[in-house]
Parts: C-alpha cells; sequence; structure tokens
C-alpha cells in the first residue's frame, strides 16, 4: 500500500533509524512498512502520526483502487 512516510519522515529531517527506535520497531520492520510491503498495526500507525505531527490519514491515505481491491478480498 502506498503511504506518505518517506516524504514526511524527510521533511522532518528523521532517519529510518531514528524513526523505528521511536516506535520500537527494527529497522527493517519500519523499512518494510515506509516501502509498502507491510501495514503497520493501529498502535504503530497512531505513533508514527505523534512522532511526525500528522495523521494516519495523512500518512496511510486510502485511494479508491485500496478500498475497491480490499472490498473485493473480503467478498
Amino acid at each position: 500500500m502506498k503511504n506518505n512516510l518517506k516524504n514526511i519522515r524527510e521533511k522532518q529531517g528523521f532517519t529510518q533509524k531514528q524513526i523505528a527506535k521511536k516506535v520500537q520497531l527494527s529497522e527493517r520492520g519500519y523499512q518494510y512498512i515506509e516501502a509498502g510491503q507491510r501495514l503497520p498495526n493501529i498502535i504503530v500507525a497512531q505513533k508514527l502520526a505523534y512522532i511526525l505531527h500528522t495523521t494516519i490519514e495523512e500518512l496511510f491515505p486510502l485511494s479508491i483502487a485500496d478500498l475497491h481491491s480490499n472490498m473485493v478480498k473480503f467478498k
């Protein structure tokens, strides 16, 4: 799933390692999330939004295609 983590993180001057440490993830675990290969649980998403002074919705925007593909999977 596409996200805005990298852009927001870089604008605020954080490294991946710093963010991973703040949310208590391995650096590799955070990299998977930032690359869109994994989704964070709600607690990690909330921590990321708090640390980066933004919202979960801004970090992980949903497109119509995302919603449609998820709805198809659950039918």
